[in-house]
């Protein structure tokens, strides 16, 4: 599945507003409240079209009642809701020619008023991949998942070993649209992987694909395996200024844990819905992953690396992201960029970051906070001699100043007016 634009009517705080994606990675940024979150909703309302022609799957994701647009009516102090509510999306599905499919709720206490005629080729597309998945000419199933900013992707495991029959379609689209990540799935199939591979139930490569996705996607992680007594990834971590460890996925810092539960999600994701391709089951499999706010926890230097990592990893799957952090804006071409406050010209990627910072995501001073003080104490200085201030007074204030090329400078200006 690739989504190749977006249209939002009367969703949420949208009155009428349009997007395109970049099929390979679209990065939304802006103000809080102005609607980052509300694109990743539509997108799951979009992508979740898809399950309508699934059997066994429970996660449909339908518009939601608090998602119609309404504002208080002044006089009656009553809420008035603004319909039809629609989200229009332009795509294709592995391969197909572009198609449109819409999902619509057509007044206030209807919860879904979509029509055949909006739905049905998405629908049918998806009850033909199901009916086909026993022939020989079986299809890839797309990578549908969304994750949100209220977990932090550390294992969560139920400690019950309890074999269940594998389904393709329940496993692989288990909770896909929910905020959380679910680790226990994942560790089921990791840790009976070799198990069910002896029985001919499990596909040969699918583990080792999924191992080297994580270390594609986190390159601090080396010799990733699966703990079978502790249930959980382990790994040796090699971040840079630190002393190399190899800990449990629930001791990680919580940039690399959160970052951990994703990818690794992901990964099972392919595995189990295209188990057939076998060790190309990540590399090859096609989709849509929304993540919200994907520099939550993660250092600034990884900040630089998380999207082209993330491309790596996952080659074929289209991923929409927000963010704050100027560090991932600066890594992105322009048509990767989604800016929710203004359009910019000039590629994010051409512009330092502190250009960045100000240019593209509107922070006030170009400044980190310590040289912004240092800027501030500067012009202090220069306007004392401005104004005649005694020596005295001014040599105070450049004792208070520890940059060498700053004091210098001050120093220059202090003998250019007569000042000892």
């Amino acid at each position: 599945m690739q989504i190749n634009k977006i249209h939002i009517k009367n969703f949420r705080g949208f009155e009428e507003k349009s997007f395109n994606l970049n099929p390979h990675f679209t990065v939304a940024i802006g103000d809080n409240g102005t609607g980052k979150s509300t694109l990743l909703q539509a997108i799951q309302v979009a992508a979740g079209a898809f399950f309508l022609g699934l059997p066994k799957v429970v996660s449909r994701r339908h518009i939601q009642e608090n998602e119609i647009r309404f504002a208080i009516n002044r006089i009656s102090k009553q809420a008035e809701y603004f319909t039809p509510t629609i989200v229009e999306a332009t795509g294709q599905i592995n391969g197909t020619d572009e198609i449109i499919w819409r999902r619509v709720v057509s007044e206030y206490g209807k919860a879904n008023s979509t029509k055949n005629e909006d739905i049905g080729t998405i629908r049918d597309i998806a009850i033909n991949y199901t009916n086909a998945l026993n022939s020989t000419s079986r299809p890839q199933l797309p990578i549908i998942a969304f994750y949100g900013v209220r977990q932090l992707g550390g294992n969560d495991i139920r400690k019950k070993r309890v074999k269940k029959n594998r389904l393709i379609i329940r496993d692989g689209y288990y909770n896909a649209l929910g905020a959380k990540v679910d680790a226990d799935p994942v560790t089921q199939w990791f840790y009976y992987y070799d198990e069910e591979l002896k029985e001919d139930r499990e596909f040969k490569g699918t583990f080792e694909a999924v191992i080297e996705a994580i270390g594609l996607a986190i390159p601090y992680l080396k010799n990733i395996a699966f703990d079978n007594f502790r249930l959980e990834l382990v790994a040796d971590c090699e971040i840079e200024g630190q002393e190399t460890r190899r800990l449990p996925h629930s001791l990680m810092s919580d940039g690399v844990k959160r970052m951990l539960g994703i990818v690794t999600d992901i990964a099972y994701r392919c595995a189990i819905l295209n188990g057939f391709l076998g060790y190309k089951a990540v590399q090859e499999s096609h989709g849509i992953v929304m993540i919200d706010e994907l520099d939550m926890h993660l250092h600034p230097n990884w900040q630089r690396f998380v999207v082209n990592d993330l491309k790596k990893a996952f080659p074929n799957i289209q991923f929409v992201v927000t963010t704050h952090s100027p560090f991932i804006v600066q890594s992105v071409e322009s048509d990767e960029l989604i800016n929710l406050d203004f359009i910019m010209d000039i590629p994010p990627n051409e512009l330092k970051i502190d250009e960045v910072a100000t240019e593209v995501m509107g922070v006030d001073s170009p400044f980190a906070i310590e040289n912004e003080e240092k800027y501030k104490h500067a012009k202090r200085i220069l306007t004392m001699l401005e104004d005649g201030s005694s020596s005295n007074e001014i040599n105070k204030e450049l004792d208070e100043i520890t940059d060498p090329g700053l004091r210098a400078f001050l120093e220059l200006n202090k003998l250019s007016k007569g000042k000892r």
